[in-house]
């Protein structure tokens, strides 16, 4: 009567062979073959995969300073200690042409000085940290500055429509790369003004 014991045993034992194998067979499918999501057409039985977008990651940031050296030229008539103010305005932008994603930073510094004699010197340093992508075929990132001088009375001693347009002023564009900087660059450029 040991036959029935042998033969559920064995029966056991081929049943228990049979499962492992079935999970190792399925655990080898599904680590070679990846599940692709999409929809299957009707009409023609062909199958579309679903594109799949990488989100745009943050690249990291690109920091260094621009500095500005303003030498002005005095060839009007200001009062005694008149302060000349010389500013820096620093644009970067970037677009993505595929995506329409874009940033854009404005970097804004000044620096003044007192009239004294018929020349004078500004320096304005501009520091920048930009998260901007690297430039590529579908990657537009550009760079530019614009710059004013402007000479205030010192007479002026509250905050007024004259106060705040000046005595005189002088504005334009600076010359500066049109690239975006390498990372810890610093761009130096000269401005020559006449007032």
């Amino acid at each position: 009567m040991r036959f029935p014991y042998l033969v559920a045993f064995t029966a056991l034992t081929v049943g228990a062979a049979v499962v492992a194998s079935a999970q190792a067979q399925s655990a080898s499918v599904s680590s070679t073959h990846k599940k692709v999501f999409g929809y299957q057409d009707t009409q023609t039985g062909t199958f579309h995969p679903l594109v799949h977008a990488e989100p745009e990651t943050t690249p990291a940031p690109i920091t260094g300073k621009y500095v500005l050296t303003f030498t002005i030229t005095i060839a009007s008539t200001f009062p005694a200690k008149s302060v000349i103010v010389c500013a820096a305005d620093i644009f970067a932008a970037s677009i993505n042409d595929t995506t329409g994603a874009g940033v854009t930073y404005e970097e804004i510094a000044t620096t003044d000085v007192t009239l004294a004699g018929t020349t004078a010197t500004c320096k304005v340093t501009v520091p920048y940290s930009w998260a901007i992508p690297a430039a590529s075929g579908s990657v537009q990132n550009q760079v530019y500055g614009t710059y004013s001088v402007t000479v205030l009375d010192p007479a002026t001693t509250s905050i007024t429509l004259a106060s705040v347009e000046g005595l005189r002023s002088s504005t334009g564009d600076l010359l500066i790369p049109t690239t975006v900087p390498a990372h810890g660059a610093t761009t130096s450029e000269t401005v020559d003004v006449t007032l």
